[in-house]
């Protein structure tokens, strides 16, 4: 592997960054967060009139973002991203639903062997020496709030704490 390298030389960014997310499409492009600007890059090339102020590109989002969280689009879940901001706030934008097309280019296969027959017997056998267990399962429900930022691209929900979200 090659060395670490700063985010200036690699992307010509100011450094430290806020956050960095890229999108679940078929583009993929890249965001980078600092301040109240962002950039956007597109295999690792910076995409013309960038940076934008974020208060305009997505939607009137505002305040200090530590990370971000990327959704992919999924049945009738559209595509979009959690912002966290400082002070456990966190805002969502749901990019706008464009018209269904396929990804061109070979898509990466991925294969999880971890819930294998063999992988369940060790679990089982793990349950059985320490005793019951509990799950915790996080799920994202998505429902069209009654007040939102429209734009062109998407929409931005309603600011909320975090622990109002996920429990």
């Amino acid at each position: 592997p090659s060395p670490p390298r700063r985010i200036t030389e690699v992307w010509g960014i100011p450094s430290p960054i806020d956050t960095v997310f890229t999108r679940c499409n078929c583009e993929g492009k890249t965001f980078f967060f600092k301040d109240s600007q962002y950039w956007r890059f597109t295999n690792d090339v910076m995409d013309a009139g960038y940076p934008k102020l974020i208060v305009k590109g997505f939607g009137g989002l505002t305040g200090k973002i530590v990370a971000a969280l990327s959704i992919a689009k999924y049945k009738d879940r559209p595509e979009s991203v959690y912002f966290f901001k400082r002070g456990g706030n966190i805002q969502q934008y749901t990019y706008k639903q464009e018209p269904v097309r396929k990804c061109t280019g070979r898509q990466p296969a991925i294969n999880y062997s971890v819930y294998g027959q063999a992988a369940q017997v060790r679990r089982r056998r793990f349950e059985r020496a320490v005793g019951p267990f509990q799950t915790h399962t996080f799920r994202i429900h998505y429902s069209v709030p009654i007040k939102a930022s429209y734009q062109d691209k998407g929409f931005l929900h309603n600011e909320v704490k975090v622990s109002t979200m996920w429990r």
